[in-house]
């Protein structure tokens, strides 16, 4: 359901700020980090659904890095 180019563009989008998101959370050493505005409808969102997964491949093995 929905434009197949929309969720392309929004999954895009997500990467990108998922990239952005992980280099700040890498040289501030940010622990939480909050996301507003989205309106969650039910479905599954394209856009925080990419930013997670960036965030969380590119974050992986610095905060493994970081146990003691």
């Amino acid at each position: 359901m929905g434009d197949p180019n929309a969720k392309g563009v929004l999954k895009y989008a997500g990467n990108f700020l998922g990239i952005g998101l992980s280099n700040t959370i890498k040289l501030f050493d940010i622990h939480t980090i909050i996301i507003g505005g989205i309106e969650d409808n039910g479905d599954d969102n394209i856009f925080i659904q990419s930013v997670y997964d960036t965030v969380n491949e590119n974050v992986q093995d610095y905060i493994m890095s970081n146990i003691k």
